[in-house]
């Protein structure tokens, strides 16, 4: 009768720890929803799974050209398809941690999940960017 009482306290515990892990994955996923309404705090404690087009378009894109320095042999790459950029590809600058990337690279990308590839900082705007001419990509 002992045996059996383990295995039933055993099975059982399984379960549980199966439920928890379900439930975790679920929340981690987007639980279903676009949306999801946070607890007390700030602002209107909505936190947005995705970005729509029309937010997409609004972050700042800009027609790569080579750097004075173009002789050193460097090369930037774009961190989602891990080409290099080459001079007159559309790119799209993240504002926040600004990063570099392909436009159709990271625009599949945001448009499914709004952080950055290379950092994980979420792309949301506070205000317009402008970056006609004074961007510069960074090689580290």
């Amino acid at each position: 009768m002992e045996i059996v009482i383990c295995l039933i306290l055993l099975f059982l515990g399984i379960a549980v720890l199966v439920l928890i892990h379900v439930c975790m994955v679920w929340r981690a996923f987007g639980g279903g929803s676009e949306e999801q309404s946070g607890g007390g705090g700030g602002g209107d404690g909505i936190v947005r799974k995705r970005m729509c087009r029309e937010e997409l378009k609004n972050l700042p894109c800009f027609e790569y050209k080579e750097g004075k320095k173009g002789g050193d042999g460097s090369l930037v790459d774009c961190a989602v398809c891990l080409e290099s950029f080459k001079v007159g590809d559309l790119c799209r600058f993240l504002p926040m941690c600004r990063h570099t990337f392909h436009v159709p690279c990271i625009d599949s990308w945001i448009l499914n999940t709004p952080i950055c590839p290379i950092c994980r900082t979420w792309v949301h705007l506070i205000q317009q960017v402008d970056v006609s001419d004074n961007v510069r990509i960074q090689v580290v």
